[in-house]
């Protein structure tokens, strides 16, 4: 029987600030008069729960979220899907599932909380999970098979500039010219996320997905993010700072609020891709880049560029879509851009990352190419921030080997969790490399 602790689990889970907000609208509209928006959602989840349980409405409740969020609820209540959700977790195809002792599973992998050796267990249950790995970034947008077409995407750039904490800012230009000096450094214009929004607009549970950017420079992030999280930029740092007086983790777990950090909020594209051949593809990032040296990454990662991606004309939601694409022809090959950027790349999410704790939008690029054309076409060479690698999707015990190796960087790892998701939730009868076949040939058409 499901309790008030089952329901609460839920929501913190699976519902957003904006699903409670509009849930109770929907359903409740004595609880949405009584939370504001600036409310914690713990508080509004809380304030719901008071008011079912005085009215023993549970019953009720669970109709209406199982009419809303079918997929959500099928994972989180239904006891017949408990073992497609521990497939899901643990990354098991369907047809293996004779293989996989699930008591044994459920006893060696804690899906809600790692071991509190390995990370903060106070904040992991808003982590990405993929067998007994995880990355640590908080899931703020996207999950499952869920994607962001165009005409679901809002872009507004706004005039506002960012000024850094003052412990940052007095010797901010004194630190950054002792980083050239060891870094090849490139102080360009980049973007920022100032906040963004998730929500429906139709009676669909299909999200938009609303972005509100500002102008950054590759500065801002070396002397504030870096400056804190670069274990080798140490030695410059005169003072004791740690990058969590900078940021409020309660207030962004609880809230999925990025305004928490008064950080850079640098917005970075993080590009997971993989062959027609059923490979998916990442990257060993190179000793000489300028950030997150010698660290496992996607297969692309990219900064927003306001004016070659074309930020400030008249097709901003276009941009991150051509962001995307340059990426692919910067770090891989110009042959390997899709003909239709807007449509054959899938925007799949939105993270915040806790090693470098900034924003990062999650794309999805299925390729036409085998591995093969993909390596005769790949450039490789100075030019590039990092070496191709590849693994096949079928292959499950090698992709959560991968995973398990410490040298990640977490927001390139969330990207290929969250493909990873998408793949088997897209196409949950088939196998994953199937799925990417499948994928593939849907940029064809």
């Amino acid at each position: 029987m499901t309790n008030r602790q089952d329901l609460r689990l839920f929501f913190k889970k699976y519902l957003d600030n904006s699903d409670v907000e509009n849930f109770c609208f929907d359903h409740y509209s004595e609880v949405f008069a009584q939370i504001s928006p600036t409310m914690m959602k713990d508080r509004k989840v809380l304030h719901l729960l008071d008011h079912v349980e005085k009215r023993n409405g549970f019953n009720e409740l669970l109709t209406y979220l199982k009419a809303d969020f079918p997929k959500r609820y099928r994972l989180h209540f239904t006891s017949a899907s408990i073992n497609d959700d521990i497939n899901f977790i643990v990354g098991v195809e369907p047809e293996k599932k004779h293989e996989l002792n699930i008591e044994s599973h459920l006893e060696s992998v804690d899906v809600a909380r790692p071991p509190s050796s390995l990370v903060d267990s106070k904040y992991s249950s808003n982590y990405y999970y993929w067998g007994n790995s995880f990355a640590r970034a908080f899931r703020l947008v996207g999950a499952q098979d869920e994607f962001f077409p165009i005409n679901r995407i809002k872009v507004d750039i706004e005039s506002i500039d960012y000024f850094p904490p003052e412990a940052l800012a007095k010797d901010r230009q004194s630190f950054f010219d002792s980083v050239t000096q060891i870094r090849n450094i490139w102080n360009g214009d980049c973007l920022r996320l100032i906040n963004y929004r998730a929500s429906p607009k139709d009676n669909s549970e299909l999200k938009h997905l609303h972005l509100s950017l500002g102008p950054i420079k590759w500065k801002d992030y070396v002397t504030t993010n870096q400056r804190l999280s670069d274990p080798e930029l140490k030695i410059l740092r005169k003072e004791n700072l740690q990058i969590e007086n900078f940021i409020d983790h309660q207030r962004l777990t609880d809230e999925y609020d990025v305004e928490a950090s008064r950080l850079s909020n640098i917005l970075t594209i993080y590009l997971t891709a993989t062959t027609s051949d059923g490979f998916l593809i990442y990257s060993e990032r190179l000793g000489n880049v300028g950030a997150h040296r010698k660290m496992k990454m996607c297969a692309v990662s990219e900064n927003l560029h306001p004016y070659k991606d074309g930020f400030y004309g008249p097709e901003t939601e276009a941009a991150l879509f051509k962001a995307a694409a340059r990426g692919l022809k910067e770090e891989l090959s110009p042959d390997l851009v899709p003909d239709n950027p807007l449509e054959d790349l899938l925007l799949l999410g939105l993270e915040f990352h806790l090693d470098a704790c900034h924003p990062g939008l999650l794309f999805y690029a299925p390729l036409r190419q085998s591995r093969r054309e993909v390596e005769q076409r790949y450039r490789g060479g100075d030019s590039h921030e990092g070496r191709c690698e590849f693994v096949h999707l079928d292959n499950s015990n090698k992709i959560t080997s991968i995973l398990a190796e410490h040298d990640w960087f977490e927001g390139g790892k969330a990207s290929l969790i969250r493909t990873l998701e998408y793949l088997r939730g897209k196409y949950n009868n088939d196998t994953l490399a199937v799925a990417t076949a499948l994928a593939s040939a849907k940029t064809i058409e």
